[in-house]
């Protein structure tokens, strides 16, 4: 947002951005980058915060989004193969376990093309990538054995 700012001096009235002005201009900035980034010959990793969407009559959630602006909410997972969701789990001692959803449930959106109709990768898991990589080797594994 910094950089819209300074490519437009316009500013709402209480010194901030201009709605329909800076934020497309912060999108135009964005998607070209979020499209190069899925081009790295690499694991690539975009990690937002959860914005919750609600009907304003009713009160009532109607999405769960990632925390972008504007069209970015709903493009940005477009753009990736995997899109999970991580949250806490209270455990019973009381101990908080992060975990990773591959599915979608209620209003959360999650997916993972990787696992395919195999389920490679299983509805829940802990949230550390060595657990998760671990998964993907054994199922190469076990591919190679059946071959």
């Amino acid at each position: 947002m910094a950089r819209a700012l300074q490519l437009d001096p316009n500013r709402s009235n209480e010194g901030g951005p201009v709605w329909n002005i800076h934020y497309s201009i912060q999108r135009n900035l964005m998607e070209p980058r979020l499209r190069e980034f899925t081009t790295y010959p690499a694991n690539v990793v975009v990690i937002c915060h959860l914005k919750l969407d609600k009907d304003e009559k009713t009160g009532s959630i109607i999405a769960v989004n990632p925390l972008l602006v504007g069209q970015l909410a709903e493009k940005v997972p477009g753009y990736f193969g995997e899109v999970y969701l991580t949250f806490a789990k209270r455990t019973k001692d009381g101990k908080t376990e992060y975990v990773v959803r591959t599915q979608p449930r209620g209003l959360y959106k999650a997916r993972s093309r990787l696992s395919g109709l195999q389920r490679i990768l299983p509805e829940e898991f802990p949230n550390d990538y060595n657990v998760m990589m671990n998964y993907i080797k054994d199922a190469a594994i076990a591919e190679e054995k059946e071959k």
